[in-house]
C-alpha cells in the first residue's frame, strides 16, 4: 500500500487484513511477478498471456515501485526485461492500461515505445473521490 502507487492501481490503500483476499486471488491467477534486488522487494507487475488466436498477446498491469526505488532507472530495466523475456516466449503484442491521469507513467511507457491506441470512458472509481476516470489503451509491438 503506497500514497504514490495505490490512485493508480485497481484497487484502493486498505489494511494488510482486508488485502488478504485480493492478494489470494492475485496468486491464484498465477500472473503475479515480484522483482527483487538485494533482498529487497523493488516492484510487483502482473503479466497476463491471451489465449488462441490471440496467444501472440501479453497483457502488462499493476506496475507498482517500492518507493526507496523510485527514479533510479529500475523501472526502466525491469520493463526493458520484461519485453525480452516476453519476445523470447513469442510474444508479438505487449498491451497495457494507464489511468489518464497518470501523467508519469504515460510519459515513461510513451519513451519505451508504447502508443495510446484508444481510451476507455469512465473506467476506473476512484473510492475517496467518487470520480469516474478514463484509462488509456497503450500497446507495443515487441516481436
Amino acid at each position: 500500500m503506497d500514497r504514490v502507487n495505490n490512485p493508480f492501481m485497481t484497487f484502493e490503500i486498505m489494511s494488510r487484513e482486508a488485502f488478504r483476499p485480493v492478494f489470494r486471488e492475485m496468486l491464484e491467477a498465477d500472473d503475479l511477478y515480484v522483482y527483487e534486488s538485494g533482498g529487497k522487494i523493488v516492484s510487483t507487475y502482473r503479466i497476463t498471456r491471451k489465449q488462441h488466436r490471440i496467444s501472440h498477446i501479453a497483457y502488462f498491469g499493476s506496475f507498482a515501485m517500492h518507493p526507496d526505488f523510485r527514479g533510479k532507472g529500475l523501472g526502466r530495466r525491469i520493463m526493458l526485461e520484461v519485453i525480452d523475456r516476453l519476445k523470447k516466449d513469442g510474444v508479438k503484442r505487449l498491451e497495457l492500461l494507464v489511468v489518464c491521469d497518470n501523467e508519469r507513467a504515460i510519459g515513461f511507457y510513451k519513451h519505451l515505445g508504447f502508443q495510446t491506441e484508444g481510451i476507455l470512458k469512465c473506467f476506473l472509481k476512484r473510492a475517496n473521490s467518487g470520480k469516474y476516470l478514463d484509462e488509456l489503451v497503450m500497446a507495443k509491438i515487441i516481436g
